[in-house]
């Protein structure tokens, strides 16, 4: 009767003092298996580089379906994390040692700010991706909603336009991902 009152009890103690806090997730990144995407965006990673000298920035990619054939990827650079609640990245890959976080527009429906994501990070993962990317903000800041002095950075946007996985377009331009950009088809230029 007191080993089985004992072992209940061990058993309940190791089941109590397993948790997750001492587990660390590795991160985990997908492949870019398109190389003309993986061009591009080495050559955006070694340029920003050397304007950043080491200050906090991520590199964004926001991909669209224009149609099941036609695909653009909208490459961005930020330097704060003020729209990763309202537009959260979905995956992330790694191109020259940067991580190069994906945004899937069709989970993030923002037409307008009375909008609400699809897919959002709990306040946890948020606060320890800001924590991440963003240390120097997080150490002065931490997860406050207003930062000041706020900085207004608009670096032009990379609009590269696939078509059956071949690259047919890049426009550079200020404005924001979803944007129609103009793309040459057929020699006829086409606003999409």
């Amino acid at each position: 009767m007191y080993k089985v009152i004992f072992f209940l009890i061990s058993v309940t103690l190791l089941c109590l003092s397993c948790n997750n806090e001492g587990y660390k997730e590795t991160d985990r990144y997908m492949e870019i298996d398109n190389q003309d995407l993986k061009r591009e965006l080495a050559f955006y990673v070694d340029s920003l580089d050397s304007i950043h000298k080491g200050e906090d920035h991520v590199i964004r990619v926001y991909c669209r379906d224009i149609s099941n054939i036609l695909k653009r990827y909208t490459i961005s650079d930020e330097i704060d994390y003020d729209s990763w609640n309202r537009c959260p990245y979905n995956f992330k890959s790694k191109v020259h040692g940067k991580d190069i976080l994906f945004v899937m527009w069709t989970a993030n429906p923002r037409q307008s700010l009375a909008m609400s994501p699809v897919f959002k990070l709990d306040d946890k993962s948020f606060g320890k991706e800001v924590k991440k990317y963003f240390p120097k903000i997080y150490k002065k800041y931490g997860l406050k909603d207003s930062r000041y002095p706020q900085i207004i950075y608009e670096p032009d946007l990379i609009y590269l336009t696939f078509l059956r996985n071949k690259l047919i377009g890049k426009y550079r331009s200020r404005g924001l991902p979803g944007e129609h950009v103009p793309v040459n088809i057929n020699k006829k230029i086409i606003y999409m």
